[in-house]
């Protein structure tokens, strides 16, 4: 199975979304899963039509998380046809207020591109990222 990380990150928190994204490929290589890492900002015109299953990692944009990293929307609508893959979403929680409304508001995003939920969960640490990848391979050995 080919597996896309879509990780989009604002330059402060750009080292750690980049940690959990790395992490993520560790695990599902050492699975025997095809792997890409695709950075938003910098994989501009990567198209996601070949994955069978993309994991999208971002972050709140500010304290109060209405919105999310718009280069994380911006690549999705350049990234080819999307409607039916199924997903994963992967929150980095950097602020303490903003959990939910920037939770609520990359799940919309994500779907609003046809992209079916898969998986979804709030993380505030890199050390959970084995853990959770664990759940994310056990929802996709289920469908």
């Amino acid at each position: 199975m080919r597996i896309a990380i879509v990780y989009a990150a604002h330059a402060k928190h750009k080292q750690s979304i980049q940690e959990v994204a790395k992490s993520f490929s560790r695990f599902f290589q050492s699975k025997g899963y095809f792997i890409d890492s695709i950075d938003c900002q910098n994989d501009r015109g990567k198209k996601l039509t070949g994955y069978q299953y993309i994991i999208v990692i971002s972050h709140a944009v500010s304290f109060y998380g209405k919105e999310i990293v718009p280069s994380l929307r911006e690549f999705l609508v350049e990234s080819g046809e999307l409607m039916g893959k199924r997903s994963c979403v992967i929150l980095m929680r950097f602020f303490q207020l903003s959990v939910q409304k920037a939770y609520l508001a990359l799940m919309k995003c994500v779907e609003s591109y046809g992209i079916v939920l898969h998986y979804s969960q709030v993380v505030s640490s890199v050390k959970v990222i084995p853990s959770v990848a664990d759940r994310v391979q056990r929802s996709l050995l289920r469908t």
